[in-house]
């Protein structure tokens, strides 16, 4: 007889990596900054407990882990063999 675990106990699996993650925190900190009209300025991004003195900082954020999330769907993509989604492609027809 074999003893499996029992699944409802387990926490839920959040397969997203560590930079879509941060992006996810650093969106609703900008929302939440928004939403407060610059009053509410602390947040934990990514692990990190954060302060910002404007929204310029947090869009830099939010800008910088957007990009990093773009790199690594890149990077997958590529290792599964398929296209770059970073670039476009365009097929001349002959007439």
């Amino acid at each position: 007889m074999t003893i499996l675990p029992n699944l409802s106990t387990i926490a839920a699996y959040d397969g997203r990596t560590k930079a879509e993650k941060a992006l996810e925190d650093a969106e609703t900190a900008l929302a939440n900054f928004q939403s407060t009209g610059g009053r509410v300025k602390r947040y934990s991004i990514g692990g990190r407990e954060m302060e910002f003195d404007n929204g310029g900082d947090i869009l830099k954020l939010v800008s910088y882990w957007r990009i990093e999330v773009k790199r690594e769907r890149a990077r997958t993509a590529i290792a599964k063999g398929m296209a770059d989604p970073r670039r476009i492609y365009l097929r001349a027809s002959r007439a």
